[in-house]
């Protein structure tokens, strides 16, 4: 999604910022081959008529004159500028996915949740099937894990709790949900590990 609206955002102001520097490209190189005339006073410093010429439109005659005006193009370039900073800031962090050989990048992606500085970070590790997830998580100043397993695989479930409980460790929270979709229960589990 932030890609998106990166390429978006890009896109819409690329005509814009394209626009303003060949405007103030233009304004540049005319300043540079119109030097004489501006040291001789025919010029008056940002206001240079580069061309005149004059139209008709229904009976009435006007002069069209191209002035060398810097602050449009100026203005145009620094807006455009704000806006891509401002994306920086505006749009959210979105969440890393890893779809294959996710084991793998486990010792780069657990340290990430623990040094994260936003109030509430997770990692979410899960089974292709669905019937099983761990979730590692830092809220506020606790470190916890979250394990779910489906309620009918006792024997898992009864590892989990005799794993933890063999390091002294007691369920946060316990409790199962039930989906009558799928017709599924599962168990969920919590445990607090530590503090960061």
């Amino acid at each position: 999604m932030k890609a998106f609206l990166w390429c978006w955002t890009l896109l819409g102001l690329f005509p814009l910022v394209a626009f303003a520097a060949l405007h103030l490209f233009s304004i540049l190189h005319a300043r540079a081959v119109l030097p004489n005339e501006a040291s001789q006073g025919k010029l008056d410093g940002n206001y240079i008529t580069i061309s005149r010429t004059t139209i008709k439109f229904d009976g009435f005659r006007d002069p069209l004159i191209l002035h060398s005006y810097v602050l449009p193009a100026v203005l145009c370039l620094v807006g455009a500028t704000t806006v891509i900073v401002g994306l920086l800031y505006l749009i959210p962090t979105q969440p890393i996915r890893t779809t294959k050989a996710g084991y793998a990048k486990l010792t780069t992606l657990v340290p990430k949740v623990l040094k994260s500085k936003k109030r509430f970070a997770s990692l979410i590790i899960s089974a292709r099937d669905g019937n099983k997830c761990v979730a590692v998580s830092r809220k506020n100043d606790e470190i916890s894990i979250g394990i779910t397993i489906d309620a009918t695989d006792i024997d898992e479930l009864n590892s989990v709790r005799e794993y933890f409980a063999r390091n002294a460790l007691d369920p946060a929270s316990d409790y199962e949900t039930h989906d009558e979709q799928f017709d599924v229960t599962m168990v969920h589990l919590e445990y607090v590990v530590g503090s960061s």
